[in-house]
């Protein structure tokens, strides 16, 4: 039976495409059960659904041609590896520093410096909340939802907090690839951020963000 996430990712590895692809679709399908969790609703979709699809090809795209496919293979299968085990993306960063060529020591502990292991977290965390986010914005949407809103959380950085509260069409985006956003610093000096990874529909705006998303029926 051919590998069905090869009817996503035609142009890459198969190898690639199924790791890429197994680890977005688990956490897309969170994203969906927690929107359906909030609402007090079964949920309404699963993966299959032609929306779902279509940003699972798009994105997982997205991430095989930003990263090294060989190291984005190994990444994501140790993330996906993680994720069946019931692991929070904390207890899965020892995984991804071996993706990333970290070795244990004698006793087994990591051997990282402080770079690395900001690397490995930044990515599990990042990532992860990107497609759970997503999965809840179009199981909301499929809910009845007609608008969203930026929530950000306590402690945000100056750049999400000036986003907090805006509120946007269901189907729009708060920010297109390519838009810079620019906010004024408490000394009133303009201090600009350039989104050129991909369109931003629902948080993270940046890696390491933990915005959410709010919804109005």
């Amino acid at each position: 039976m051919p590998d069905p996430a090869a009817n996503f990712l035609p142009d890459f590895d198969a190898k690639l495409a199924g790791a890429v692809y197994d680890y977005i679709r688990d956490l897309v399908r969170q994203g969906i059960q927690a929107a359906a969790s909030e609402a007090d609703i079964t949920p309404s979709l699963e993966v299959t659904n032609p929306e779902v699809q279509t940003w699972l090809g798009k994105y997982t795209g997205l991430l095989a041609n930003r990263a090294n496919e060989t190291l984005a293979e190994k990444v994501r299968a140790a993330i996906s590896e993680g994720l069946r085990e019931g692991e929070s993306y904390r207890a899965m960063r020892p995984r991804v520093l071996e993706a990333l060529g970290c070795k244990r020591d004698a006793a087994g502990k990591i051997i990282a410096d402080k770079q690395a292991k900001y690397t490995a977290d930044r990515i599990a965390h990042t990532e992860s909340h990107r497609a759970v986010n997503m999965g809840k914005d179009v199981q909301m949407k499929d809910f009845g939802a007609v608008r969203k809103v930026w929530q950000a959380n306590a402690g945000a950085c100056p750049f999400c907090a000036a986003l907090d509260g805006k509120t946007i069409e269901i189907e729009g985006a708060f920010f297109r690839r390519g838009d810079t956003f620019t906010i004024e610093d408490e000394d009133g000096n303009p201090q600009a951020m350039k989104l050129d990874y991909s369109d931003t529909d629902v948080p993270p705006l940046h890696p390491n963000c933990c915005c959410v998303t709010g919804y109005e029926f």
